[in-house]
């Protein structure tokens, strides 16, 4: 799978270059070839397809014979895709694609410990190994508050928590997490500096709108700024309001243009 990563990313076009060759593992079907690859693999509710291809050509090309080898029905779970190209859109649509969600990026440039006045209830920490379980269900509670955002499974917390450069801080209370953010530090031969990258934030629903999403904000630049981060990045839906609200009050701005667009098949969508 490494080799096929390695090969994927080397195309103008693909999917591959924030993908782990572990997220490749247990596919379903490779289609391996010099000017497109496709890598499909099967989860819960759809086929999430890793892609990569030298043009627009190769890749609507790779897609018609993909459909040739599982079929274009309704007997099997949609086809889903990321980090589609703006110009893929209207063929994609009208093979039957539709728009699943957008994420924009947001840039911190410069780090420094973020202050405020407002007493904060809540005690921040490290995720421990007995609570994989508890901060998975605080992400699954928090289902569709994003499009197309489904929570995270005990495996991917454990995996996210104790692999290197990464941490899961959580915040708790008397009764236990409440909340959970997701952080990595990359870019670590940058002349502009390690970036701390915010992958996912997550508040128990009943405990919104009680600043514990700032105070997790605060607590990951603070965790960047202790691991050498010079500057932060996240990705947020382009509908998520509250949290673009939220992550823009920390000084996070938004990249100009598109963000990453990624789309899924309508069941029994595609051409005759």
């Amino acid at each position: 799978m490494e080799r096929i990563l390695k090969k994927g990313t080397e195309y103008k076009y693909n999917s591959m270059e924030y993908t782990d060759a572990e997220d490749l593992e247990g596919a379903s079907l490779i289609i391996n070839t010099e000017d497109y690859i496709f890598v499909l693999k099967e989860l819960e509710d759809k086929n999430r397809l890793y892609w990569a291809a030298r043009s627009k050509q190769d890749f609507l090309m790779g897609i018609s014979i993909l459909w040739d080898k599982i079929g274009k029905d309704n007997k099997r779970k949609p086809i889903y895709m990321e980090f589609i190209p703006e110009e893929f859109i209207s063929e994609l649509e009208a093979l039957g694609f539709k728009m699943h969600s957008e994420f924009l990026d947001f840039w911190k440039l410069h780090l420094e410990v973020e202050n405020d006045s407002k007493q904060f209830l809540y005690k921040i920490r490290p995720i421990t190994g007995d609570e994989y379980s508890a901060a998975s269900k605080i992400t699954k509670a928090c289902k569709d508050l994003s499009r197309g955002f489904r929570g995270e499974t005990e495996d991917f917390v454990k995996e996210w928590s104790e692999a290197e450069n990464s941490i899961v801080l959580a915040a708790e209370d008397n009764e236990g997490l409440i909340g959970v953010c997701f952080l990595k530090l990359y870019g670590f031969e940058s002349e502009r500096g390690t970036v701390l990258w915010l992958r996912e934030l997550a508040v128990d629903p009943k405990y919104h709108s009680k600043g514990i999403g700032g105070a997790l904000v605060r607590a990951a630049i603070a965790w960047g700024i202790e691991k050498g981060a010079k500057r932060s990045f996240l990705a947020c839906d382009t509908e998520n309001y509250n949290a673009i609200k939220l992550y823009e009050s920390y000084g996070y701005k938004k990249r100009a243009g598109r963000g990453q667009i990624n789309m899924i098949e309508k069941l029994g969508g595609g051409v005759s």
